[in-house]
C-alpha cells in the first residue's frame, strides 16, 4: 500500500479536526485507523471528535486505547488526565460508577507518579463540583481556588478557566454576586478570544448562562445565549451542549411571552437530550415545557411534564451543574 493512501485520511482528519469539521474529523481519522492503528496526539483528536458528534461508545473505547497507549508509553500524567477526562464524560451520562472509577485510576496514577502536575488541579474540579451540589460553597470556593492556582503555575488555560467558573458561581451562592459575576465575565472573555478547548467553551458558556438565570440577570443571559447559539450553529454537528442551548432559548422566550415557540424549542431540546444516551439535563427541557403548559392552564398536562422533569433528576428545581450537558 502506497505512502499516499496510508497518510491521505490521517492528514485529511487533522485538517478537519483543526477546522472544527467534527463529523469529517471522526470518520476520516476512523479510516486511518484502520489502514494503521492511531497513535499519540491523533487518538486524542479522534476520541475527541467523536464525543463532539454524539458517539459516546466509540469516543470512550478511542480514548480507553489512548490512555492504555500513554501507560504503555510511561506517559502517566497523559494517562491521568485521559482518565480524568473519561471520568467526567461519563459523569455526564450520569454513569456515576465509571465515572469513579475512572477518576480513581486518574488519581491512582498522579500519586504513583509522585510529580506535581497539572492533573492534581483538574481533579480538584470534581471534588468542587461536588461540595457545591452538596451546598457547601466555601468549601468549593477554596477547591476551585487551588484548582485554579495549578492553572496558572502550570500555564494551562482550561483548567484556569474552568476554575475561573466555578470560583464565580461558589460566591454567588455565597451572597457575593458582584465578585461573582466579574468572574464569569472574565471565564467568558476566555471563551470568546478562542483561548480553550470546545469542551471547555461549551461548559463555561451554560454554566455561566446558568448562573445568570439564576440571579435574573436577564440581559446578560440574553447575550450569551445568543453567543452560545452562534457558536452551536458554526459547527452544526456537534450534539453536546446543543440540547442546553435550546433549554435556555425556550427559557427566555417564555419570559418574553413567546410560549408557543417556547414550546417547540423545548421539544427540540428534549429530542437532542434524550437521544442514546440520554443525559440528566433531559430535566431542564421537561421542566420549561411543564412550566409552559402551567401558565397556558394546561394543568394536567403540566404535572405530567413535571412528573418528567423529576424522573430525570430535577426534583428540587435547581440546575443541573454544567459539567452534565448536552
Amino acid at each position: 500500500m502506497s505512502t499516499t493512501n496510508l497518510t491521505e485520511p490521517l492528514e485529511r482528519g487533522r485538517e478537519a479536526f483543526d477546522r472544527h469539521e467534527w463529523s469529517v474529523a471522526a470518520r476520516a481519522l476512523q479510516a486511518a485507523d484502520e489502514v494503521s492503528p492511531l497513535t499519540g496526539t491523533d487518538l486524542d483528536r479522534a476520541g475527541l471528535a467523536l464525543h463532539l458528534i454524539g458517539d459516546q461508545d466509540a469516543a470512550t473505547t478511542v480514548l480507553t486505547r489512548a490512555h492504555q497507549a500513554a501507560i504503555a508509553g510511561g506517559d502517566a500524567q497523559h494517562a491521568a488526565l485521559i482518565a480524568y477526562w473519561l471520568g467526567m464524560m461519563a459523569a455526564d451520562r450520569a454513569d456515576f460508577t465509571m465515572a469513579g472509577g475512572w477518576l480513581a485510576r486518574a488519581n491512582r496514577l498522579v500519586e504513583e507518579s509522585g510529580t506535581d502536575s497539572v492533573v492534581r488541579g483538574y481533579l480538584l474540579v470534581p471534588q468542587a463540583i461536588q461540595a457545591l451540589d452538596e451546598g457547601d460553597a466555601p468549601r468549593a470556593l477554596a477547591l476551585f481556588e487551588e484548582a485554579g492556582a495549578y492553572g496558572a503555575r502550570f500555564d494551562e488555560v482550561d483548567l484556569a478557566t474552568l476554575a475561573r467558573l466555578g470560583r464565580g458561581r461558589s460566591l454567588i451562592v455565597m451572597g457575593e454576586v458582584e465578585r461573582g459575576v466579574a468572574l464569569l465575565d472574565d471565564a467568558m472573555l476566555a471563551v470568546t478570544s478562542g483561548e480553550v478547548g470546545p469542551v471547555v467553551i461549551g461548559i463555561v458558556y451554560c454554566g455561566s448562562i446558568e448562573a445568570f438565570r439564576e440571579i435574573y440577570d436577564v440581559r446578560r443571559a440574553q447575550d450569551w445565549t445568543e453567543a452560545l447559539t452562534r457558536w452551536c450553529a458554526e459547527q452544526p454537528d456537534m450534539i453536546p451542549f446543543r440540547g442546553t442551548c435550546l433549554v435556555f432559548r425556550a427559557d427566555l422566550m417564555r419570559f418574553h411571552g413567546a410560549w408557543a415557540e417556547a414550546t417547540d424549542e423545548a421539544r427540540r431540546a428534549e429530542g437532542v437530550l434524550l437521544r442514546p444516551p440520554p443525559v440528566p439535563a433531559a430535566g431542564d427541557a421537561f421542566y420549561v415545557e411543564a412550566e409552559l403548559f402551567r401558565l397556558r392552564g394546561e394543568l394536567e398536562a403540566a404535572e405530567a411534564a413535571y412528573r418528567e422533569s423529576t424522573r430525570w433528576g430535577r426534583s428540587d428545581g435547581r440546575v443541573p451543574h454544567p459539567s452534565r450537558h448536552r
